[in-house]
């Protein structure tokens, strides 16, 4: 899978391409964006919400809670909605799909039970992880019985090659994280080693939700896996500024202090003196605009769509990316 690196250009060339497709510098209210994209296929997502409670479900009463607790607290189901908008927008089974988005559902909150134990994590967009209710060896076994699940479900639908692509994919992810824990103290910003972390960690995930584990008619599953691969980078680089711009903690890639509040900014003599990025400390704007560069190219790969209301539903979701906090 071929991945153009948008985060590589020149800042120019970026703005050119921020500005052909409409998506300025402009106050965006990302919630109401993804719940029009939610509302598309709110039947799909009821059912997948069901879906996974069924998949955590355990004969063991007093573990209920602590395998039930990283699905409960799953936040937007962006990967969810992701596969449900590309399923209706190309015909393709809704029970299917349902599972598709179940699997990935799992594998995102597995990757965050291991994410917060290798980062020490004391919340997560103000609520406790898995392992400060509990403790690592339990975040960690949560996760591992997540994957399990994901493709324990795709097994029972008869679905063993999107359980490959999974498969590589999560493999993919694992090279990211370990990539990422060898660049931890390194001064990074938008370099060829943090495009290709969050290519990794974050975009190849996507990637499969896109292409629909790659189920999709070759020419067509590769367009959409290019759209989900930029959309993920989109929705990471927004990610970790808005990670940055939260007093204390810790990048989640350089794993220093974080060094702006609010997305103000602060001098260069501050971020120097605590070691952190200049890029992403001193110009929150640019890396921004390169979050929506990715999303505009994401959008480009949805020409391989049939005009539809759920491809319009697509292109928000690409600018929810960039614009999420």
């Amino acid at each position: 899978m071929t991945t153009e690196p948008v985060a590589m250009h020149s800042l120019r060339y970026q703005m050119s391409q921020v500005r052909r497709l409409g998506l300025r510098a402009m106050r965006v209210d990302a919630t109401e964006l993804v719940g029009q994209c939610r509302d598309l296929v709110a039947d799909d997502i009821h059912q997948t919400e069901r879906l996974l409670l069924e998949s955590v479900r355990t004969s063991v009463p007093e573990l209920a809670q602590v395998i039930g607790y990283p699905v409960r607290t799953g936040g937007k189901r962006v990967r969810a909605v992701l596969v449900l908008l590309i399923a209706r927008a190309t015909d393709f089974p809704t029970h299917d799909a349902i599972r598709l988005a179940c699997a990935a559902e799992l594998v995102h909150a597995a990757s965050l039970c291991h994410d917060d134990v290798i980062d020490q994590e004391a919340t997560r967009r103000g609520r406790p992880p898995l392992r400060s209710l509990y403790s690592d060896s339990a975040s960690i076994l949560v996760g591992d019985l997540l994957l399990a699940r994901a493709f324990r479900l795709l097994a029972e639908g008869d679905m063993t090659p999107a359980a490959v692509t999974l498969g590589e994919t999560i493999e993919e992810m694992a090279v990211g994280e370990l990539l990422q824990l060898r660049g931890a103290g390194a001064e990074v910003a938008f370099t060829p080693e943090y495009v290709q972390v969050i290519q990794k960690k974050t975009g190849r995930l996507f990637a499969w939700c896109a292409s629909l584990g790659g189920l999709l008619p070759r020419s067509q599953a590769s367009a959409l896996a290019e759209y989900g691969t930029q959309l993920g980078m989109a929705y990471q680089i927004a990610d970790d500024l808005h990670d940055m711009a939260a007093p204390g903690g810790v990048t989640r890639f350089t794993g220093k202090p974080r060094g702006f509040t609010n997305g103000a900014g602060c001098s260069s003599a501050t971020s120097q003196a605590r070691n952190i990025p200049l890029s992403l400390v001193d110009a929150p704007n640019a890396c921004h605009a390169v979050a929506r560069a990715a999303s505009a190219t994401a959008i480009r790969h949805l020409r391989t769509l049939p005009r539809s209301s759920f491809r319009t539903a697509l292109r928000r979701l690409a600018v929810f990316a960039a614009s999420h906090t």
